[in-house]
Formats: structure tokens, C-alpha cells, sequence
């Protein structure tokens, strides 16, 4: 045979494999599109269904309707006389349309957005856009018209041989006039790596700047929040592993309804880490959280830190416990407030039952809060063991389970923030006496300054009772107390406590 004939020869051979391999790959893409269209609609409120799958040879086309299910609750009319008509449960379902442009492999390749992946080894490269919203909901039908950067969203998705699948969401900042203000957005990026033979995922994400402007001059202004996250699936619907989080700060500003001045509220930003492991049976995890402070009326409350453990959290009651939550919200008429009650209330309780019987921990290994009036600071560990069944058929018996409660606290607090605390509590009820005296008629007459004489005398009198009976340790400016409890017996500071009015 001729050399032209053999290099013919191979030429074809190489295409009729490459063109089966594409076909066979085009094919598990499909069948990667539907699994992923299944693993997405697990959490039962909201469901992705294929309305249209086109299957070409490099390519394929389908459209996806993600609908958005929650009660609406209707409230009768004000003319209606009370009680003749009931509050009505209706369903409102938001749908929204995406359509997807698949390329198949063995080695696909795009020259849209999912090139950015590179030319490479995979089942197919996903673009994945918004057509539609709420196609339906005559309100919001025209929101891509109005929010054009809407049309620019893009996710992007490689699915890889192994059937792990590597995916980026980007919406572009957009700004949108309402009626009675405007929203300005900066915009959403999120990557994210989920294996469909694991479950796994790992990933980020970023939500950049929000303001949101009102009539009269109000406003909200956030700095959006990012994290990241890697997390292992262990049973179904139970993840652990490492997740962190910052919120960013905002600031808000209203009218107050008494004078009509705008009031200033300012947060400042969160930090949030948290850390779970699963030893085979039980759930370990560690949480810190850092909050910067709260502004209010130009008292400032804030930094709070906290650092907390928990463990031997049962894994399976866990999963278990979940599982049944998301069927409950798959029966969209079981979102009646008294049918889902009905409902969760057992699930709570042999919830809790199973978590007791695993003996779990709580450990507040640090608690921070200063303010302008003053800090505090303490720990909290609480461990319940012992229990092997419990029962709540009869609420007295529950009292021996007080028995298996070993816990102790340490509390130290600036004596100017006790101060302002119980002055301010103690002004409120002289207050509401005062109004209660004369709405019968008795115009008491105290000015302002002796409701604060009456106030400071009721905490002074107060404290000094908890400080002779040892309830609370006065250290030059602050105040503190060690408690513990433990087969039934409450210390404080050495001091047995009466429990339930026992001596």
C-alpha cells in the first residue's frame, strides 16, 4: 500500500475515534447535566428541571427552569369583621430561566467565557446564562430589561473526567431606580469545586459594596461580605470541615418616627471561622467570631469575641434530623405555621434526645465585650452525661436529669457597665409605674431627677444585699462571680443557690 493510502488510512481511523469518543463524552455530559440538575434540588424549596435539552456533536444547548417556592400569607382586608376570615396560606413561586451552552470533550474547547479554563482534558465546558426572570410575576418579568448588567451574569463550569466539577458565578455591578430610591450593587463572584462521587465541595466568594438609598434621606450603605470554604460530606446532608466568613461593615440611616431627624446606626465588620471534624460517630466544632462594634446614639458597643467549642454532637442524629427538615419543605402545603410546627416538634424532640445521649459539651473558652460604659468578660463549659434514653411524657421526671448537668462559669464585669444596665432597666419600670398610675387618675409629678435619685437608690440597695451574701465579689471597679453546678447543686462563689425555691 502507498504511504498516501496508510496516512489516509490513519487519518480516518483517528476520526471515526475521535468522533465516537465526542460522542460518547457528549453523552455522559448529558447525563453530568441531569445529576447536577438532581444534587441542586435536593434542599426541596428550591427545584431545577430541564424544559429542553438540543444534543449536537461538539456541542449541546439546554434551558434549565429554576423555580423559588415560599408561603405568601394573605391578610384579610380591614373591613372584614374580626374573626370572620382567617389569614389565607397561599404558594408564590419565583422562576427563573437559564439556558446552557455545553462543549463536549474528550478536549472542548470555547471561545466564550469558559475558555478561561484552557484547552484541556474534560466531559464538556458549561456556560450558563439568565434568559429569564419570574416569566410569570407581571412585577418582575422585565427586570433584565430594567437591570440590563443582569444579561452579562455568567456562570461557567468544567467537568472534569473524574466527574468533579470546577465552576465560577460572576453579576457584574449594576445600579436599579425604584420608585422611592435606587440600589447600587457591586457585584458577586463565586468559585467553587464539587466532586459528584464524594459530594465534596471547597471554594470563595465575594459580594462587593451595597447602597441602598431612601426617600427623606435615609440610606444603607454595606461592604458586602466574603468567605472562603472546604468542606468533606460525610453523611447525607452532614458536612464538616474549615469555612471562614467576613461580613463587612454598614451604616444605616432613618428618620426616627418621633421627631423625623435621621438616626445613625453603624456596624462595623464580623470575622468568622469555623472548624468541624467527624470522628467516624460524633461532631466536633470550634468557632471564633469577632464582631467590631455596634453604634448607637454615639455609644459605641463593641469589640465582642467569642471562642467556642462544642463537641460530641451525634452525627447521625444530625443527618438524620436534616433529611427530615428538607422533606418537610419539599410538602410545600406543610408550610402552614401550625401544620410545620406540628411537624418539627417531634423531630426536635427525638433530636434533642439523641444529641443528650451522645453526652455533648459546650465551651465558651473566651467571651469579650467592651463598651463606653464598660467591659466584660467570662467562660461557660457545660457537658450533660450519663443519659442514655430520654423521656418527656412526664415534665416533672425531667427534673433528675439536672443530675448529669456539670457546669461551671466564670463572670467579671466593669461595675459602671452593671450600672448603666439595671439604671436603665430600673428608670424604665419607675416609667411605666408613673404612666400606669395615671391612666387611673394619679398624676404622680416626679421630675426626671428624682426617678434617677429612685433608680440609683434601688441599684445601690440591690447590690449591696448581693455582695453580703457573697452572690457577687466586688473588686475595686468591677464585679464578679464563679459559678458551678453540679449533681443538682448551684455555687455561686462558694455560695449554695437555692434551685426551683429548694433550700
Amino acid at each position: 500500500m502507498k504511504k498516501s493510502g496508510i496516512l489516509f488510512a490513519v487519518v480516518m481511523f483517528l476520526v471515526i475515534v475521535w468522533g465516537g469518543v465526542t460522542y460518547v463524552v457528549g453523552n455522559k455530559a448529558e447525563t453530568y447535566y441531569h445529576i447536577l440538575l438532581a444534587d441542586a434540588s435536593q434542599f426541596g424549596f428550591v427545584t431545577f428541571t430541564n424544559t429542553s435539552y438540543e444534543r449536537g456533536f461538539l456541542q449541546s444547548r439546554a434551558e434549565t427552569l429554576m423555580e423559588i417556592n415560599f408561603p405568601d400569607v394573605k391578610i384579610p382586608e380591614e373591613s372584614a369583621a374580626e374573626g370572620e376570615q382567617e389569614p389565607e396560606l397561599a404558594e408564590r413561586t419565583f422562576r427563573l430561566v437559564f439556558e446552557h451552552l455545553l462543549h463536549h470533550g474528550p478536549l472542548p474547547y470555547s471561545s466564550g467565557p469558559a475558555g478561561r479554563y484552557g484547552f484541556g482534558p474534560a466531559i464538556a465546558l458549561v456556560e450558563t446564562t439568565l434568559t429569564k426572570f419570574s416569566p410569570d410575576q407581571g412585577g418582575l418579568e422585565n427586570l433584565l430589561d430594567e437591570i440590563p448588567e443582569l444579561k452579562d451574569s455568567i456562570e461557567i463550569a468544567r467537568i472534569r473526567l473524574d466527574g468533579t466539577t470546577d465552576s465560577l458565578l460572576e453579576i457584574p455591578a449594576f445600579e436599579y431606580a425604584l420608585d422611592d430610591g435606587r440600589i447600587n450593587s457591586g457585584g458577586l463572584k463565586a468559585e467553587v469545586v464539587y466532586s459528584l462521587a464524594s459530594g465534596d465541595m471547597s471554594g470563595t466568594y465575594d459580594m462587593q459594596n451595597v447602597e441602598f438609598s431612601m426617600p427623606e434621606g435615609g440610606f444603607m450603605a454595606w461592604k458586602g461580605f466574603s468567605g472562603t470554604f472546604d468542606m468533606q460530606k460525610v453523611l447525607p446532608m452532614l458536612y464538616v470541615g474549615l469555612s471562614k466568613a467576613f461580613v463587612g461593615g454598614m451604616e444605616m440611616s432613618f428618620p426616627s418616627p418621633e421627631t423625623g431627624e435621621l438616626e445613625v446606626v453603624k456596624m462595623e465588620e464580623m470575622e468568622m471561622t469555623s472548624n468541624s471534624t467527624y470522628d467516624g460517630k460524633m461532631v466536633h466544632i470550634e468557632q471564633n467570631a469577632t464582631f467590631g462594634g455596634l453604634y448607637i446614639e454615639g455609644e459605641k458597643y463593641g469589640p465582642l469575641t467569642i471562642n467556642a467549642e462544642m463537641k460530641n454532637i451525634d452525627g447521625q442524629a444530625l443527618s438524620d434530623y436534616q433529611q427530615q427538615v428538607i422533606g418537610v419543605y419539599k410538602d410545600v402545603s406543610s408550610l402552614d405555621p401550625d401544620a410545620i410546627a406540628a411537624r418539627m416538634l417531634p423531630m426536635y424532640v427525638d433530636l434533642f434526645s439523641k444529641l443528650l445521649a451522645g453526652d455533648p459539651e459546650l465551651n465558651i473558652r473566651e467571651f469579650s465585650l467592651v463598651t463606653s460604659k464598660g467591659d466584660a468578660e467570662g467562660s461557660l463549659n457545660l457537658r450533660v452525661a450519663g443519659i442514655e434514653e430520654v423521656s418527656f411524657e412526664n415534665p416533672i421526671m425531667l427534673l433528675q436529669y439536672l443530675q448529669n448537668i456539670d457546669a461551671s462559669a466564670d463572670l467579671s464585669i466593669d461595675e459602671s457597665l452593671v450600672r448603666a444596665i439595671v439604671l436603665q432597666k430600673a428608670k424604665s419600670d419607675i416609667n411605666e409605674q408613673i404612666a400606669d398610675a395615671g391612666a387611673q387618675g394619679q398624676e404622680l409629678g416626679f421630675t426626671d431627677e428624682q426617678i434617677e435619685e429612685m433608680a440609683l437608690q434601688q441599684y445601690e440597695l440591690q447590690l449591696e444585699m448581693l455582695v453580703a451574701q457573697n452572690y457577687i465579689v466586688q473588686e475595686v471597679d468591677k464585679l464578679r462571680a464563679r459559678m458551678t453546678f453540679k449533681q443538682g447543686e448551684l455555687m455561686v462563689n462558694g455560695q449554695a443557690l437555692p434551685v426551683f425555691g429548694a433550700n
